[in-house]
């Protein structure tokens, strides 16, 4: 869901400003994916209905997953620059 809902007491709201990332193919993001705790905020790119994710720090490896196993993403306003 995104921008501003009204309250019900049946469910509970998700506020939120940010833009939804389904259509963008590289994009920085915070993502939920099934059957994990929490959210992760990387790089992202979709392929070939796969998402890959890349850390922000060179310390840690990319991970791939299958793109029906993401249970919301949320793009996150930066722009992205190579080192060096």
């Amino acid at each position: 869901m995104t921008g501003l809902s009204e309250p019900t007491n049946s469910t509970a709201q998700i506020i939120t400003l940010s833009v939804p990332a389904e259509d963008i193919t590289e994009f920085l993001a915070v993502m939920q994916l099934t059957r994990q705790i929490g959210v992760t905020c990387k790089l992202c790119r979709r392929a070939r209905g796969e998402v890959h994710l890349i850390p922000i720090k060179e310390t840690y490896k990319p991970k791939r997953f299958v793109a029906s196993s993401v249970v919301c993403t949320l793009r996150v306003p930066a722009r992205i620059r190579p080192t060096g």
